[in-house]
C-alpha cells in the first residue's frame, strides 16, 4: 500500500510521519459554531506560523481552529 502523504512536514524534514498523525480530527474543538466568525489578520514570525501550520495538520484541525483554541485557553487562563 502506498504511503499517505500527511504534510508538509514530511518534506522539510525528510522524516516520515504518516505513522504518528492520524486521520481522525480531534474532539476538542473550542470553536463554537453558534458565535458569528470574523476575519482578521496579523503578523506573526514566520516560524509561529509554521508552527501552527504543523499542529493543525497533526491535529486534523484547520489553522484557525488551532489558534482559537490556543487563545481560548489563554484567556480562560488569565480568568482563574
Amino acid at each position: 500500500m502506498a504511503k499517505k502523504f500527511t504534510g508538509i512536514e514530511e518534506i522539510l524534514s525528510g522524516k516520515d510521519f504518516a505513522s504518528e498523525v492520524t486521520n481522525e480530527k480531534k474532539e476538542s474543538k473550542v470553536v463554537d459554531a453558534s458565535e458569528k466568525l470574523i476575519t482578521t489578520s496579523y503578523r506573526i514570525k514566520a516560524s509561529l506560523h509554521k508552527k501552527i501550520k504543523f499542529a493543525a495538520i497533526e491535529q486534523g484541525l484547520k489553522e484557525h481552529e488551532v489558534l482559537a483554541n490556543a487563545l481560548k485557553q489563554y484567556f480562560d487562563s488569565l480568568n482563574k
